[in-house]
């Protein structure tokens, strides 16, 4: 496990050196994802983040202050396939400390996930994922794809009070606009999973997002509580 976090942070460096721009961000990203499970292979999620950019690097210019971002919530419906398959649907919204009294983003949201490795408690998981994304009547069609690896830090399988290494990259391209942008985001973790209801994960993600022919290096600490609920055949 330790090549996987020596990869992430030598990717991390390399990124910041070769792109460094004048803009550089360090945020928070503290959430909550609560997940309804049913005995028919339906499960509902809703789940929720607070952003805050706690500095801001521009060229010639002091650090700016702390300072809340915006709120992020997601609904997702989805349905589980054969052999570790899940195809989701799903709405998001954004509010903006720019725009506290109105929504910034309309997201309508089109997943498929699936396992393609999963032995002696190790896991490597892919998702890819459509976006329809409304900001102030204007839509903007984006394709993302995550590919990543999960592995338990104590002994073969993950039991309930042991800790689990994550590891993950996503690349997101807007494809309908005038000037295309695209993002990619490195993410490297451990997990806390107390039992099958509860586990925390918390870790680094590095975000690299081209916009207007310029770089913008973000380095964001996120903070996700996941509550899983099971709901029995009886009930």
């Amino acid at each position: 496990m330790l090549q996987f976090f020596t990869l992430f942070f030598i990717s991390l460096l390399i990124a910041f050196s070769t792109f460094a721009q004048p803009t550089t961000i360090a945020q928070w990203d503290p959430g909550i994802s609560f997940t309804q499970k049913f005995p028919n292979r339906w499960s509902f999620n809703i789940n929720t983040l607070q952003r805050s950019d706690l500095a801001e690097y521009r060229s010639g210019e002091d650090p700016s202050d702390f300072q809340w971002n915006l709120n992020e919530t997601q609904f997702f419906a989805t349905y589980g396939l054969l052999n570790n398959k899940k195809i989701s649907g799903g709405y998001a919204f954004q509010i903006r400390s720019s725009e506290p009294t109105e929504f910034h983003e309309h997201r309508f949201m089109e997943q498929f996930a699936f396992v393609a490795y999963a032995l002696g408690g190790k896991r490597v998981a892919n998702r890819v994922r459509l976006e329809q994304r409304i900001r102030d009547s204007e839509l903007t069609n984006r394709i993302r794809y995550r590919l990543g690896f999960d592995s338990p830090l104590n002994g073969e399988q993950l039991d309930p009070g042991e800790m689990y290494a994550i590891v993950t990259n996503e690349y997101l391209w807007s494809f309908n606009r005038e000037e295309q942008s695209g993002e990619n985001r490195l993410f490297a973790g451990v997990g806390w999973f107390f039992n099958q209801q509860y586990k925390l994960q918390t870790g680094l993600m590095y975000r690299l997002s081209r916009r207007r022919g310029s770089y913008r290096n973000i380095l964001a600490l996120s903070t996700v509580l996941y509550i899983n609920n099971q709901k029995k055949a009886s009930e």
